[in-house]
């Protein structure tokens, strides 16, 4: 772990920790679906918790930047990997059609980037800004994400290593929730409510010994 990830950590432990926990409970109603494409189309398994820090898992969510959807598609993004939008339809909202779209695109990035880090810079900013900030370091090659850090835009920067954080505690189904009070943990097991039948927005941790929500 570096210093960028370590940071992310303490923001998902204090003021990033309600959205985080909202947003997994939401994915158990579309990441099945997500997974499954996932696999067919050989793409990394964690890849399918992106919606989780592009959207929250809301499917009608809408950024500053017009961005709409689970997987956050501008409407030229859209466009660009077939999903329709007229006055009628608008098809970054459906789960179907977009995460067909994301898989689409992720795959044009990693075939255009070589590695997954770097395509999470290329989701988040575009393409064309990562590869300005390749130029203008003199390489025709990445060899090493972290080398371009400093020089993507701020929100890129928080965005790479905040999502393989989250990637992590979202895939290992144990998340460490600490209040800025001390209150200990909410442990959330995805992996034994699974077992259970349960969904992974069903909470089978302990409460925390106030009796407050954890």
């Amino acid at each position: 772990m570096n210093d960028h990830v370590a940071r992310e950590i303490r923001s998902l432990q204090t003021v990033e920790r309600n959205f985080f926990i909202d947003s997994y409970y939401r994915s158990g109603m579309y990441r099945p679906h997500i997974v499954a494409q996932m696999k067919k189309a050989g793409l990394p398994e964690d890849l399918s918790w992106l919606p989780l820090i592009e959207s929250g898992f809301k499917v009608k969510a809408l950024s500053r930047a017009r961005a709409l959807g689970l997987w956050q598609f501008i409407a030229s993004t859209g466009y660009r990997f077939d999903l329709r939008r007229d006055r009628w339809v608008d098809e970054r909202m459906d789960l179907e059609r977009s995460t067909d779209a994301a898989i689409n695109y992720l795959t044009t990035l990693h075939d255009l980037f070589g590695d997954w880090t770097t395509v999470l810079a290329a989701y988040n900013c575009g393409e064309a800004n990562v590869l300005r900030v390749i130029r203008q370091q003199h390489v025709n090659y990445l060899d090493n994400f972290w080398d371009l850090y400093t020089r993507l835009p701020a929100e890129t920067a928080r965005y790479v290593p905040g999502s393989l954080h989250r990637f992590t505690s979202s895939r290992s189904g144990q998340v460490r929730l600490h209040r800025v009070a001390g209150c200990s943990a909410a442990l959330l097991s995805e992996g034994a409510d699974q077992q259970a039948g349960a969904p992974p927005g069903h909470r089978s941790g302990p409460e925390c010994p106030d009796g407050g929500d954890p």
